[in-house]
């Protein structure tokens, strides 16, 4: 007879002799981990399991129908069992018996009989964290996941591991290991394995503990990984409760957990992370620090940790549950389980990215005529230069690639390009570029010149996409429409405005408008989206030139707010969708107006930044989620309306990071675009809105070099 004797959990790897003694009737004790926690390093200290709960599956074999499972516990105090349930399944998962145990017991032992020889996975949910599983039957052939047993179970190719909490284990149900969303999925998705590594009270703070502990987090997720070949997911679910816990701040937070998901990532680099944020509970501000923060102060957080991580997508959780779905106000119940199931079902089957990075611009800037900088459709890994050659006017070799893990990469050229001179640049099959997916970048060949860069080191655009951008400079090399439209007011005859250069054309400007004024009907969208903002009512439009002279602010032209004080514009730019965090920089300033800097076509609840010379009201931004806010360079700190009107009265460069989550999904300049209530809009000079918050030091720095604010 073969007894099997089985870890529940990683807290502590069960060997012969060890923590737990078996019955003496067993014999050849072998020393067995579970899949999902073959690695068994930790460093929290012991007591920190103490009321956690556990939730593992393992997959067996047997070529008969009778098998002895046993149940132990390598605590004192049994009363951590009160909630342990184990449910065997058959191969399908569909669900065959459930073992009890007695909790005065320390030690049990259940007779179970199959429905037949085959398959069958046994699931552990509730408290038994320190629980070892044993198995024993001469008919036990196999165990998923040893490294101690030949493995013969087919195992899926993809694989899901959940770290997760006390929800991820099914708490809120009737019985853990049969309702929880964990099991739910397995049955719903066959071909994919899912792992769960969660218990009670875990919360993402304290699970990101150390830098050691993170590599034992992201080495036992590579060892469960390592034995697929398939899509390799982790779905992050922790601390629905537990946020704020210790009194941890938002801010404290994002940095301990930030370095977890990198060092997942440097482990398994191929890995995709998938951030749920927590679902929603019935006090969302009485936290364990007191109701110092919300939940919401977190999900910003974790939404802020997508943006920054390469391969880590964020999902809103608060959403898929409503309170009735609640057991207790935060456990959900049999039917919440459900609908996170398939909330999470539908998100696991979104498409994979497959698209292959691209080269959108290729350059040697005059100023740098030995550095090649490539811009990339996405962020971009490299290793060397494999496969790349330049061929034209001069051949000369690159070396020394810089700026992997971003989507611009620069090369040194052993000969400069001079101004004028062009060559090709010819990418092979075989590359080292790849996104961070492992999509690689596909055999294509780029025309480069070398042009004479704008001020500010190269056009912005040239460096960095943009979702949208406006302004009276050139942002692009490659762009070849105009900056602006304009109406004269001798005639309200129109015409499109281009540059000289790299600037606004102001001679043809004034050579069309004469001397009178100019509105300006359309501020074209240089990104290439052709997004622009527009004002068709000619007492709200901006005024570009007054009496024959063009406006100026600090030495560039500027369009000023319309004598009229509802003066704005609006485009068709929705800022809700895509990228739900976005990079913002502004250059204007309030001509000593009360002013509001963007809002929504038609909603008084939509705006962010508001100008009132002398008000005291703290609502300076409404419906939009706004952070790392910069004035000038530093970081902005403001208590009211009247401060924002005392900073920004001169030449300002203002810069965030913006979920603007406006009731409508538009973008205007200035107040509620169909009734401002004379808030309009701010002077301006640029609006630059970028799909991403990465490089926003560079960015701030390259658009203040052409505009020498600070």
């Amino acid at each position: 007879m073969i007894f099997f004797n089985i870890i529940a959990s990683s807290s502590k790897r069960f060997i012969a002799g060890g923590v737990v003694t078996p019955p003496a009737t067993s014999t050849n004790i072998v020393a067995l981990s579970i899949a999902n926690f073959e690695y068994t390093t930790w460093n929290q200290p012991e007591t920190n399991f103490n009321n956690r709960s556990a939730f593992a599956t393992t997959k067996f074999n047997t070529t008969g129908t009778d098998i002895i499972v046993g149940l132990y516990t390598d605590i004192d105090n049994n009363s951590y069992l009160t909630e342990a349930k184990l449910s065997i399944y058959d191969d399908a998962m569909n669900w065959v018996a459930e073992i009890a145990p007695v909790v005065t017991t320390v030690k049990q032992l259940f007779n179970i009989t199959l429905p037949s020889a085959g398959t069958y996975h046994i699931v552990e949910g509730g408290n038994t964290r320190q629980t070892g599983l044993t198995f024993r039957g001469s008919s036990l052939v196999d165990l998923e996941g040893s490294d101690l047993v030949s493995e013969t179970i087919t195992l899926n190719n993809d694989l899901v591991i959940n770290i997760g909490d006390s929800i991820s284990v099914g708490d809120g149900t009737s019985n853990n290991s049969k309702y929880g969303y964990n099991i739910l999925l397995r049955k719903s998705m066959p071909t994919t394995d899912f792992i769960c590594d969660g218990w009670g009270g875990q919360n993402a703070f304290n699970h990101f503990y150390t830098d050691q502990y993170n590599i034992d987090v992201a080495n036992r997720c590579k060892l469960d990984f390592d034995k697929r070949t398939g899509r390799k997911v982790i779905l992050f679910t922790l601390g629905t409760n537990d946020y704020g816990e210790k009194n941890v701040t938002p801010i404290e937070f994002y940095n301990k957990v930030l370095p977890g998901f990198n060092k997942i990532i440097e482990v398994i680099p191929t890995v995709e992370i998938i951030i749920v944020s927590p679902i929603i509970r019935s006090n969302e501000t009485t936290l364990n620090n007191g109701g110092v923060y919300v939940l919401d102060d977190f999900r910003t957080k974790l939404q802020e940790i997508a943006t920054a991580t390469a391969g880590v997508t964020y999902y809103e959780g608060k959403t898929i549950l409503e309170l009735t779905d609640l057991a207790d106000g935060i456990h959900p119940t049999e039917a919440g389980h459900i609908k996170m199931a398939t909330a999470i079902e539908t998100l696991l089957e979104q498409p994979i990215d497959t698209t292959a990075p691209t080269i959108t611009t290729a350059r040697v800037e005059d100023a740098n005529p030995d550095k090649l900088v490539l811009v990339f459709s996405e962020v971009v890994n490299i290793t060397d230069v494999t496969g790349l050659t330049i061929t034209g006017d001069v051949t000369p070799t690159l070396s020394a690639p810089t700026g992997t893990g971003t989507n611009t990469i620069t090369f040194t050229l052993s000969a400069a390009l001079t101004n004028g001179q062009s060559v090709t640049l010819d990418v092979a099959g075989t590359n080292t570029i790849t996104d961070a997916v492992s999509n690689a970048l596909a055999a294509t060949t780029k025309a480069i010149t070398n042009y004479v860069a704008e001020i500010g080191g190269g056009y912005i655009l040239d460096t960095y996409s943009a979702a949208v951008a406006y302004s009276l400079r050139k942002l692009s090399g490659g762009y070849t429409g105009a900056a602006i439209r304009v109406r004269r007011s001798s005639d309200d005859t129109e015409q499109d405005i281009g540059f000289d250069g790299n600037n606004l054309d102001t001679t043809s400007l004034l050579s069309f408008v004469g001397a009178g004024n100019g509105l300006v009907t359309t501020i074209y969208d240089q990104s290439g989206a052709g997004l622009n903002f527009t004002q068709t009512n000619l007492v709200r439009q901006g005024r570009i030139v007054n009496s024959g002279v063009v406006n100026t602010l600090n030495g560039k032209p500027v369009i000023l707010r319309s004598v009229d004080n509802n003066g704005g514009y609006t485009s068709t730019y929705a800022p809700n969708d895509g990228v739900v965090v976005k990079g913002v920089f502004y250059v204007g300033n309030n001509d000593s107006k009360s002013s509001i800097l963007l809002g929504s076509f038609s909603s008084g609840n939509d705006f962010v930044y508001v100008s009132q010379s002398g008000s005291t009201s703290t609502t300076t931004i409404l419906k939009a989620i706004v952070s790392n806010e910069k004035l000038n360079g530093a970081t902005w700190v403001y208590s009211n309306r009247g401060d924002i009107y005392t900073d920004t009265i001169n030449q300002f460069l203002v810069s965030n990071t913006t979920d603007f989550n406006f009731d409508i999904n538009s973008l205007t300049l200035g107040y509620n675009f169909s009734n401002p209530a004379n808030l309009g809009m701010f002077s301006f000079q640029e609006l630059i809105i970028f799909a991403n918050t990465t490089d926003h030091l560079d960015k701030e720095t390259k658009i203040n070099s052409y505009y020498s604010i600070y």
